[in-house]
């Protein structure tokens, strides 16, 4: 257990985070004002927030809308074109991956995936899953665990990853602006309909920092829903578990998850424990060998 004392110089040193705009670089900024819609307010979270990290490298964004009366297709529309119009496209910019909307075929799984909470899983139902296999082919899962059989845990994590796949909808830019994609063997999916889906948008984009000498990757989330910040809290803390024990195991993106997750839950015990080696050399070796 941690039980290291925590004084207030502690506290304030983990709260401290960038302001957004003046702690960024001008290279990140436009990436971040390509990346967003405008005016939407911009919410940076993740390690990059953070001003004790140094070594931090992927930015995450959040823009709530859930008080604006613009359609989402219409903001990713803008913001897609915004970045493939850029004089530097497929130069300094790539957009790698733009997901909206479930494959409603497969949506029923996900109530009986269940969850999961201080490493157990709950509300979990195998025989749906069997079902499910056996009746499309196309969900080739590798394995559907039973309770209480040895990793069973592991063995969660992956199904739930496996079913992730098979229900989130991935986009082209094509698709974008055509405002709709095709899915289960050539039924239409409109960008309309994705976007009212209870889950968030997410683009993906690439590019190229100045300031660090590399490629750093960059997310926008755009969400509707106050709910489901709190689900990406959620989604946080399941990606780190996938990090420690899915293989190959990632040591560094477990702790930097967690940095996250706990420093949401307050729990400065963990944040004194782990900040020390996230701001080390072996932090920044790894950020060296993951580029």
């Amino acid at each position: 257990m941690i039980t290291q004392k925590i004084n207030k110089k502690d506290i304030k040193e983990f709260q401290n985070t960038k302001l957004y705009e003046n702690d960024y670089t001008e290279d990140i900024l436009k990436a971040i004002h390509l990346l967003t819609f405008e005016p939407i307010q911009v919410n940076i979270f993740g390690s990059s927030h953070f001003r004790n990290l140094i070594y931090a490298s992927d930015i995450d964004i959040i823009q709530n809308i859930k008080k604006s009366k613009i359609p989402i297709d219409f903001m990713m529309k803008t913001i897609i074109n915004k970045i493939i119009s850029d004089t530097e496209y497929e130069n300094r910019y790539f957009i790698t991956d733009i997901k909206s909307g479930f494959n409603n075929k497969y949506i029923e799984l996900t109530k009986y995936i269940g969850y999961t909470n201080n490493g157990d899983v709950y509300e979990y139902n195998k025989e749906i899953f069997e079902i499910y296999k056996h009746k499309y082919s196309v969900l080739n899962f590798s394995y559907i665990p039973t309770y209480g059989e040895d990793d069973f845990l592991n063995k969660w994590l992956n199904l739930y990853n496996e079913l992730h796949k098979a229900i989130v909808v991935r986009w082209t830019i094509k698709d974008i602006n055509n405002g709709y994609t095709n899915i289960n063997n050539g039924d239409m999916y409109l960008l309309r309909d994705a976007v009212k889906e209870k889950t968030f948008s997410k683009i993906d984009l690439y590019f190229f920092c100045d300031t660090r000498g590399k490629f750093v990757e960059m997310t926008n989330i755009l969400t509707s829903e106050k709910d489901e910040i709190k689900e990406v809290e959620y989604n946080i803390a399941l990606n780190g578990l996938q990090y420690i024990l899915l293989k190959p195991q990632n040591i560094m993106k477990y702790l930097k998850r967690y940095y996250s997750y706990e420093r949401i839950r307050k729990n400065y015990n963990f944040l004194k424990i782990t900040t020390p080696f996230l701001t080390s050399n072996i932090s920044l070796l790894y950020s060296c060998y993951s580029d």
